[in-house]
């Protein structure tokens, strides 16, 4: 199905929302819905240079307050470090793993932009990896759904041992 089109006289922050979960919905990654809703509304102004400047100032502050700045990955996968070493686990533990990440307004994903509320299945290997969108806890819309961030995923990785314990590796890349 073609991608909407804003409508006249639409706000581009409806039209944004509207628009990345009807991308979503197409079975598209989250940050290229963003990408592609953005490019969309971009165009229907004619273009990045026919942008007025509250648009433009508009755009950069939605894209600043979707992004983690370098100091505070820092000091989450400082935190995370200091969680997981030196220690093997019965179980996988995420709960304490997303519990760190919400001291910064910050949430686990699920392909639908809602708070991750799964389990891990291990595969046939020993080792799994896994990635997590993630979300701005305190800009959850009225459909608990929240805003990506643009520039930063949860990855953790596990190996599960001989004795049925679990080896964690975990960063925010």
């Amino acid at each position: 199905m073609p991608i909407p089109q804003p409508d006249k006289n639409e706000e581009k922050d409806k039209y944004i929302s509207r628009c990345i979960k009807f991308v979503i919905d197409e079975g598209k990654p989250q940050k290229q819905a963003i990408a592609i809703c953005y490019s969309v509304w971009d165009k229907s102004l004619g273009g990045e240079g026919k942008m007025t400047i509250m648009d433009r100032i508009d755009r950069y502050l939605n894209e600043a307050k979707n992004t983690v700045k370098a100091g505070i990955k820092k000091k989450i996968n400082t935190e995370i470090q200091k969680y997981l070493k030196p220690t093997y686990f019965k179980k996988i533990p995420l709960q304490p793993l997303f519990d760190i990440l919400e001291k910064y307004d910050i949430v686990p994903l699920q392909e639908d932009n809602t708070y991750w509320d799964g389990f891990l299945l291990g595969g046939v290997k020993k080792t799994e990896r896994v990635n997590f969108n993630l979300g701005v806890k305190s800009l959850k819309d009225d459909n608990n759904r929240y805003p990506i961030i643009i520039n930063a995923d949860l990855i953790l990785t596990y190996y599960k041992m001989e004795s049925g314990k679990y080896e964690i590796i975990a960063y925010m890349g």
